[in-house]
């Protein structure tokens, strides 16, 4: 048995240490990284999309309901999934009037040749955005003007989600993709009145 100086002396010891430290709290869940987006142009089906740069020409077509339009899709990187929202909208770069948007929910692929991206399927129309440009009932003409064009990615189905952007100037052209250029031409002139182009 300790003698009783020994067993005091225990107890203070221990009765005088320090208590466990409480277990940090787990830090903040990081922000996801933004995708990284390249607005690019559908050109027919089953054809590579044509990545776009600065004041490049976007291609009108002939719309099915009439009009022409813009078929808007994207390469993304960053992309887990294989379902995204793609919003693309046109808009004056100098005062930031919105001309045409749509959005739309599409599929994505991964890239030929390239493990890092994934882009809209190219193997239909359906999965890009239509841009209505045409006919254009503004003051301004839409054909050869430059325009702010902003590509926006969300990803849908997949936690945390991510989402991108991309914006660039463009300029609207009715020449390689449009079956009648002259109509095209009309269409996009500036204040369109039913019947102009008949």
């Amino acid at each position: 048995m300790a003698p009783r100086p020994l067993l005091a002396a225990l107890s203070l010891l221990l009765a005088c240490s320090e208590p466990e430290p409480a277990p940090l709290p787990p830090p903040p869940p990081s922000e996801p990284l933004p995708l990284v987006v390249y607005p690019a142009l559908f050109i027919r089906e089953d054809e590579p999309l044509r990545l776009l740069q600065d004041s490049d020409p976007v291609q009108l077509w002939n719309a099915t309901q009439g009009g022409h339009v813009a078929l808007i899709g994207a390469q993304i990187e960053g992309v887990d999934g294989d379902t995204i929202e793609l919003r693309a909208r046109i808009s004056d770069p100098e005062t930031g009037a919105l001309l045409a948007e749509e959005s739309r929910t599409v599929l994505v692929k991964p890239v030929p040749g390239d493990s890092t991206r994934k882009q809209t399927d190219i193997r239909t129309r359906s999965q890009v955005t239509h841009i209505p440009l045409c006919p254009n009932y503004e003051p301004t003409p839409v054909v050869d003007r430059t325009y702010r064009l902003e590509v926006r990615v969300d990803e849908l189905y997949v936690s945390p989600p991510r989402r991108g952007s991309a914006t660039l100037l463009v300029r609207p052209a009715c020449d390689e993709l449009t079956e009648e250029p002259a109509r095209c031409r009309c269409e996009c002139e500036a204040d369109y009145t039913l019947g102009k182009c008949q």
